[in-house]
């Protein structure tokens, strides 16, 4: 099933006179991109404010005086009244502030009804009770394959413009590779994507261990987890070939969930393996889904 678009989301509550949007995410980047497309797809400007700059729009180079000040960033756009999309990145540390969460209040109001939209980022952002009920939640979805693909296609062309660049990787390998940059942020995509190439030039197969040594150190970061990439592969278990035969038919409805939906085929949902001790139920079913994170 294709994935709600977040811009097609944002519009409609635009044309809803929604004046007031939490956009929850951890990836402040890519929010700030797809909000730019939004000011874009409604022809307004697009302005960002963030506590060490202040309020700044996007073609100017100097921020609008005195806005560093979260309330009197907001107390600036409530008196704007302009259409215009306005982007606050990390304004939920300061809501607790009876006189921020007041001029939030008193921003929104001009933008309940014209193609304006107050928007703030970030996680776990808490609203005052005052304007709870006239915000809007959209939770921005983790990247998916499509995210990936076209963040590959920009790094190769940025750094084709320096240097040669050989991709050695079929379709099959870049499906295995998307498939294992799930998880990551864009943000940490680019910058495991980018040494990989940058080391000798080139994306191969071999690669995709590198983005698995990357995800681990991500996953571990904390010290709260520990990560086991898959160890088993069906090259490796002996016999069981009707299962493998049966596993390969159904190889697409799993790599590509979406074109077998189009074909009418339904995600499986599950196989149960019977047989006696050793007969390597356990490493099959670790080569097929492997735990990856435990």
């Amino acid at each position: 099933m294709k994935r709600p678009d977040p811009l097609d989301e944002l519009a409609l509550l635009v044309r809803s006179n929604h004046g007031l949007v939490v956009l929850d995410t951890p990836e402040e980047e890519r929010a700030e991109s797809l909000l730019r497309h939004l000011a874009d797809r409604l022809g307004v400007p697009y302005f960002s404010w963030t506590r060490s700059r202040g309020l700044v729009r996007a073609d100017l180079d100097n921020p609008a005086y005195n806005t560093q000040n979260p309330a009197a960033a907001l107390t600036h756009v409530q008196h704007a009244a302009f259409p215009a999309v306005y982007h606050f990145r990390g304004l939920g540390d300061f809501l607790d502030d009876p006189t921020t969460g007041a001029a939030l209040a008193d921003a929104i109001g001009p933008y309940e009804g014209n193609d304006g939209l107050v928007v703030l980022t970030g996680t776990g952002v808490r609203l005052p009770d005052r304007v709870q009920r006239r915000a809007a939640t959209v939770r921005l979805a983790p990247p998916g394959d499509e995210d990936y693909h076209d963040l590959l296609g920009r790094i190769l062309r940025d750094l084709r413009q320096r240097t040669d660049v050989a991709v050695e990787m079929e379709p099959e390998d870049l499906r295995r590779l998307y498939a294992n940059l799930q998880g990551l942020t864009l943000m940490e995509a680019e910058k495991v994507l980018t040494k990989a190439i940058v080391e000798d030039g080139k994306l191969r197969p071999a690669d995709i261990r590198t983005v698995l040594e990357h995800k681990r150190q991500v996953v571990e970061r904390e010290g709260l987890l520990e990560y086991y990439p898959a160890e088993e592969a069906m090259a490796n278990i002996a016999d069981l070939a009707s299962l493998k035969e049966w596993l390969g038919k159904r190889r697409s409805i799993i790599t590509e969930p979406d074109r077998a939906h189009e074909f009418g085929l339904e995600f499986p949902r599950g196989v149960l393996l019977v047989g006696i001790p050793g007969s390597g139920k356990a490493d099959c079913t670790d080569a097929v889904c492997p735990p990856q994170v435990l």
